[in-house]
């Protein structure tokens, strides 16, 4: 059996849960005794001053995560998760991460990138121009035949369409970068063309 785990995105609670798992040969898949009951999953975003879950803006802090993909290089070493935030921070958060042998996740907040649309206190918004969402609730890596990143898809439901933004993974740091200007809608324009 190998220990592995399962990364949760928790809207309702504004955080990720990384939860461990164990995988036997025959494919079965347990919980760890007690995972549940000692509260043992680890949990990724802000605490407030109760410790308990709230929503937040800063690297590593969620508003009502709604989905998440594990990012992979060409020979599958994990180099990041890719979060969507629908709640009221409209974006799409990177966040360099790896996983051990053992099948632990770390994640680097400190290092997160963020796109979407910001005010003129570098705070989230709801937006309509390329690189910016109006309450995203998907998005997808798309590669090449060969397993290179080559651009994100985003489904926005406000916004009524799917967004596709060039991006590339740098093949020595790690981190995604994203090519916004060159973003390409389908579906929701509207009398502005947007």
């Amino acid at each position: 059996a190998k220990a592995r785990g399962i990364l949760v995105a928790d809207g309702g609670n504004n955080r990720l849960q990384y939860i461990d798992i164990v995988v036997h040969q025959n494919g079965k898949v347990d919980f760890p005794e007690n995972v549940f009951f000692k509260r043992k999953a680890r949990v990724f975003g802000h605490l407030n001053i109760d410790n308990k879950p709230d929503k937040g803006s800063r690297p590593g802090e969620f508003s009502s995560p709604h989905d998440l993909q594990l990012i992979s290089d060409q020979s599958g070493e994990v180099k990041g998760v890719l979060v969507t935030e629908t709640g009221s921070n409209h974006r799409l958060q990177y966040i360099p991460a790896s996983m051990d042998k053992n099948g632990k996740l770390t994640l680097r907040a400190d290092l997160a990138v963020f796109l979407g649309a910001v005010d003129q206190n570098d705070r989230p918004v709801k937006g309509k121009g390329k690189g910016e969402f109006f309450a995203p609730e998907a998005a997808r890596v798309i590669t090449d035949r060969s397993g290179v990143i080559k651009g994100i898809l985003v489904a926005e439901g406000q916004n009524h369409r799917l967004q596709y933004i060039p991006a590339s993974l740098g093949a020595v740091d790690g981190m995604l970068s994203f090519m916004k200007d060159e973003a390409i809608f389908l579906g929701g324009v509207d009398a502005n063309g947007l």
